[in-house]
């Protein structure tokens, strides 16, 4: 998720995705042009960890979330390294008990909105605090609770992360954090408007400054005229989609993708020709980095001395394939909103727009995140799909469908 809030008073390009506008990340943007007030992390003891939660609002992309305590309730927060303040969800914000504290205009989606920021009691994660202060209302976040049932009530970003060690363990599924400094190998990084940014090598295209951005659902995504976009040069014969807005996007798989200390073979990446941060505040950079990439992997981050070390205790991951479908609550059950060209629910007959009615005889799944996880379990599916009155009944094969971005 890129929430921004710029320091100055220009209008400022921003990641125009909305609430699922595309298949393997989903995506949030604002940018804004109002300094708030916030506070760092506070520890009473040298270390805390927390459980971390994966959640999946689609096939191939994860969300870290965890659980913790805003003034006397519980509250479910994702864990994003690639905004600078923290957001919360309008039904968080109608629960706080000050109300507005102010309005600012943000640029969202590609025209200027006006955004509430709320005064947020203190936030409680497990011995960690964080103090109260300001905090940007993001309406985005209630329709992708609607739309995904991802049932998200606000945005961890810079002032959690901004004088401790952060380690978020995608295998172990944990949030670790402490005051001790960070030790064995590591990497620099860049700090660029209190978001981190990572040197990436692509195979085939040179090194190249990205945004790592742990809110977004995707691997990576790079925008058309970084060195890995202009490499592609035509992407025709990319199986190739439409977003919520209209833009065509091209899909595959690079090679293999260095990272720190670590290598990717057969990551998924999205060209985009949109910008995916907001470059005006983190500079020119090729694209983003997202948790889509780093599951399996423990990442620890520390902005004070802009290091990053990556580890794994398995092997590399191997290309496991998908399924080529996006769905979304439509009323009375999933709708399907996205089919890739050449994926698997393509070639059993799927469209945009049909209903899922039953999923391997399970009945229907209440939300889009409880439908992918379920199929993350799976390598074949039997789906009862409804188009137009009439329901048929196909079955999907997982399959690697995605074509490589550069060749062997």
């Amino acid at each position: 998720m890129v929430l921004t809030m710029a320091t100055d008073a220009g209008s400022s390009p921003c990641d125009t995705c909305g609430a699922t506008r595309l298949l393997l990340a989903v995506c949030l943007g604002i940018a804004a042009c109002q300094t708030i007030e916030t506070a760092p992390l506070r520890m009473d003891t040298l270390t805390t960890q927390v459980p971390l939660e994966l959640v999946r609002p689609s096939e191939m992309g994860v969300w870290p979330v965890v659980t913790l305590r805003v003034g006397d309730r519980q509250a479910r927060f994702v864990v994003d390294t690639g905004t600078n303040v923290i957001g919360v969800s309008e039904r968080l914000a109608r629960d706080l008990p000050a109300g507005s504290r102010s309005s600012i205009v943000a640029r969202s989606g590609g025209t200027d909105d006006h955004h509430r920021v709320v005064r947020l009691p203190e936030v409680v994660i497990g011995d960690a605090i964080l103090p109260s202060q300001d905090a940007v209302v993001v309406r985005y976040l209630d329709d992708l609770n609607q739309g995904l049932g991802a049932n998200i009530d606000g945005i961890l970003g810079e002032p959690f992360f901004r004088d401790v060690l952060v380690t978020l363990d995608y295998e172990g599924s944990s949030l670790h954090i402490t005051t001790l400094p960070l030790s064995g190998p590591s990497v620099p990084i860049q700090i660029r408007g209190g978001s981190p940014v990572v040197e990436i090598d692509l195979v085939g295209t040179g090194k190249e400054p990205f945004l790592l951005d742990t809110g977004s659902s995707s691997g990576i995504r790079a925008t058309s005229d970084s060195r890995l976009g202009r490499a592609l040069g035509d992407r025709s014969h990319l199986p190739g989609y439409l977003d919520d807005l209209g833009v065509a996007h091209s899909v595959g798989v690079a090679p293999a993708v260095h990272l720190a200390q670590l290598t990717f073979p057969a990551a998924t990446v999205i060209i985009s020709d949109e910008l995916p941060p907001d470059q005006a505040r983190v500079g020119r950079v090729g694209g983003l980095v997202g948790s889509g990439l780093l599951l399996g992997c423990r990442l620890s981050i520390e902005y004070r001395s802009r290091r990053l070390a990556l580890t794994r205790s398995g092997p590399a991951p191997t290309a496991r394939g998908g399924w080529g479908l996006a769905v979304r609550w439509g009323g009375d059950g999933l709708v399907v909103t996205q089919v890739l060209a050449g994926s698997p629910a393509d070639a059993a007959g799927l469209r945009k727009g049909d209903r899922i009615r039953q999923v391997g005889g399970l009945g229907r799944f209440a939300s889009a995140v409880a439908f992918c996880t379920w199929l993350d379990a799976h390598e074949s599916v039997a789906i009862e799909a409804e188009r137009e009155g009439t329901t048929q009944d196909v079955r999907l094969n997982r399959a690697v469908y995605l074509p490589p971005l550069l060749g062997p």
